[in-house]
């Protein structure tokens, strides 16, 4: 069996290891401006390996695969591969070498380079508005490829393998009327496309990828009021799990295509998250009790 939902913990991890990896590539950028450049024109390529390795359900995967090249960049920057028109990111494994590309977003180097000129911005911290910035833009695909990552690691490369050669010979027809502009396809073709679409995102992996990425774009609490308490007013409120879900699918990508029984795993996921989370908040009210009567 094939594990591609994540555990409450590695699901955290996961957010702050793409946190760690975004901010060492703003770093990287800003080094490569300080040197002498007038504008940040790229953003440097780094290795998963070269991100502090400081986890523990992430650990051995990180060693494993700290070779791994993660990359934003364009287009014209790939060498056999491309973008489609609609993908943020990919992750590949072409049984050489393995790569995490983010498709790169020229608004950010504008808005990046925008910052640099003024300097005021941050309170004089280029590399703070430098990291919000990636941070902000490409943090959701990138968790969502790096738990594609993270899968075929943990799968033994099984994760993505089909046993449907009906579905592998369909995806290679796909992939060939996607680099077609729709307007110049047939309209059969246009429903093949649409199908197998919604056959591709109820994909175990794909699923899994898209809870970790949605799960990562939603909160479970807020900030609230406990005014039976004088001396201890601010306190974390859990938010009601339908406000919690109607949030998740919003951000969940596609969600109405997902068939019932996916439909059924994700949520059913989410209704775990959502009672250890409850527990969490638990655990910072009393911390934050703790603190106040320290202070």
């Amino acid at each position: 069996m094939i594990k591609l939902f994540e555990s409450y913990k590695s699901q955290r991890e996961l957010e702050k290891l793409a946190k760690d990896i975004l901010y060492k590539i703003a770093t990287e950028a800003y080094r490569v401006f300080d040197g002498g450049r007038i504008k940040i024109e790229w953003f440097p390529y780094i290795k998963l390996g070269s991100v502090y390795n400081d986890f523990d359900e992430l650990k051995n995967f990180i060693i494993a695969e700290k070779n791994i090249d993660i990359c934003i960049l364009t287009n014209n920057d790939l060498d056999g591969t491309t973008f489609s028109n609609d993908s943020a990111g990919k992750y590949i494994d072409d049984g050489n070498k393995k790569m995490i590309l983010l498709r790169r977003k020229d608004y950010t180097l504008e808005k990046i380079n925008d910052e640099l000129k003024t300097k005021h911005m941050y309170k004089g911290n280029p590399i703070r508005a430098i990291r919000d910035y990636i941070y902000r833009d490409y943090k959701s695909t990138l968790i969502h490829e790096l738990e594609h990552a993270f899968d075929d690691w943990r799968s033994g490369g099984n994760a993505f393998k089909q046993q449907d050669d009906k579905y592998i010979k369909n995806n290679k027809e796909y992939n060939q009327l996607k680099t077609i502009n729709f307007e110049e396809l047939k309209e059969e073709e246009r429903e093949f496309i649409g199908k197998h679409y919604k056959e591709y995102l109820n994909l175990k992996h794909e699923v899994a990828a898209h809870f970790t990425q949605a799960v990562s774009n939603i909160n479970f609490y807020e900030l609230d009021f406990d005014l039976s308490i004088e001396q201890n007013k601010n306190v974390h409120s859990i938010k009601p799990f339908k406000e919690v879900k109607r949030n998740f699918q919003m951000k969940f990508s596609n969600f109405r295509f997902l068939k019932d029984k996916e439909r059924w795993r994700v949520l059913r996921k989410l209704g775990q998250f959502y009672e250890m989370e409850k527990d969490f908040v638990k655990e910072l009210n009393s911390k934050e009790k703790e603190w106040k009567k320290i202070s």
